[in-house]
C-alpha cells in the first residue's frame, strides 16, 4: 500500500508516546497489527479517556478488495 503511515520516534514523541509504551502496544497488546492500526486504536482510546494497555479496543484484520485492480489485501 503506497499510503502507509510511517511511525518514527518524532511522531511518537509528538503524541506523547515513549518507546517502552509503543513496544508494549506493538508486541504484547496488538501483536502482528500494522503500525497505523495500533496508532488508530491509541487515538481512539485517548479520545475516550481509555487506557490502551487494558486493551479496550480489538483490532480485526479484514480482507478488502481494491476496486481498480480487483485484488484483495489485508487491512
Amino acid at each position: 500500500m503506497a499510503n502507509e503511515l510511517v511511525i518514527t520516534a518524532s511522531s511518537l514523541a509528538e503524541r506523547g508516546i515513549d518507546s517502552a509504551t509503543w513496544s508494549a502496544l506493538k508486541n504484547s497488546i496488538y501483536p502482528g497489527a500494522k503500525d497505523e492500526s495500533v496508532m488508530m486504536a491509541l487515538d481512539y482510546c485517548r479520545a475516550r479517556n481509555l487506557d490502551p494497555l487494558l486493551k479496550p479496543v480489538h483490532l480485526v484484520p479484514m480482507s478488502v478488495k481494491d476496486s481498480k485492480s480487483g485484488k484483495s489485501e489485508w487491512r
